[in-house]
């Protein structure tokens, strides 16, 4: 649905209220200012039933003049949602007050189930504010499927990696994980370990994504490393490599 139109419907109160999957698309000429956020934000208020809301590609964190906390800060009222669809946006661009804000949103989404943020250039964010969104996460304590697709975690230092890594061991309910395109190869041989074994201990996990990683290029340490870390992982139904579906066998 076009932000317009969605703006336009949300004078129906009832049509809020009962409101359950919200899938806009924002786009450059939308001009996201600060009125249209505050019209949005004061919308979402009182779509109590909203269960799956995505809204990629819309540019959030990209204007410093515009205030997104009062849409983080109302979709803290969603406590029905579900599905959150955030990729391809400018998170990393958030100011502090704003991104602060984003966590605060994570911290009260326990109900939470599916998150997607890829490509948000997430690699990019401080020491600091990394931490503060791998902590963040870990109360989303039903999330099942976690997209961190195109965010280049080669690029992290030890304290981020190691918190990335503390954040998918805290995800026990996990069973879809989204690594697609995120430099895996480039990682050093212990950071590869770690990543692989961080991996093994999702206990639920039954899909992996780490298509787009050229793996196919690998040491033979590394590759062995994935052997071992993958061959007894039994509860793993797909296993997703350049672009491909295969069995857990056919890596062995």
């Amino acid at each position: 649905m076009e932000l317009k139109e969605f703006l336009t419907m949300s004078q129906n109160i009832n049509y809020l209220r009962n409101l359950t999957t919200l899938e806009l698309m924002i786009t450059s000429d939308d001009n996201l200012d600060n009125i249209k956020i505050e019209a949005l934000s004061n919308a979402l208020l009182s779509c109590h039933s909203l269960q799956i809301l995505s809204f990629p590609y819309s540019g959030i964190g990209s204007r410093v003049d515009v205030n997104y906390q009062i849409l983080f800060d109302a979709l803290q009222n969603c406590q029905n949602l579900q599905k959150l669809d955030m990729c391809y946006n400018n998170i990393a661009d958030l100011i502090d007050s704003d991104f602060i804000a984003l966590c605060n949103l994570f911290v009260g989404c326990s109900q939470l189930q599916q998150l997607d943020l890829t490509g948000n250039n997430l690699n990019l964010l401080s020491d600091d504010k990394f931490i503060a969104l791998c902590n963040a996460l870990k109360n989303c304590l039903e999330l099942q499927q976690f997209n961190f697709n195109e965010n280049d975690i080669a690029s992290l230092n030890t304290v981020k990696f190691h918190a990335f890594c503390n954040c998918i061991f805290s995800c026990l309910n996990l069973q879809q994980l989204g690594l697609s395109a995120i430099n895996i190869n480039a990682l050093s041989d212990n950071n590869f370990r770690e990543l692989f074994l961080t991996i093994r201990s999702c206990q639920h996990l039954q899909e992996l994504d780490i298509s787009y990683n050229d793996l196919e290029d690998i040491n033979n340490n590394k590759l062995q490393i994935l052997g071992e870390c993958l061959h007894d992982y039994r509860k793993l139904q797909e296993f997703i490599i350049v672009g491909k579906y295969l069995s857990i066998e056919q890596i062995q």
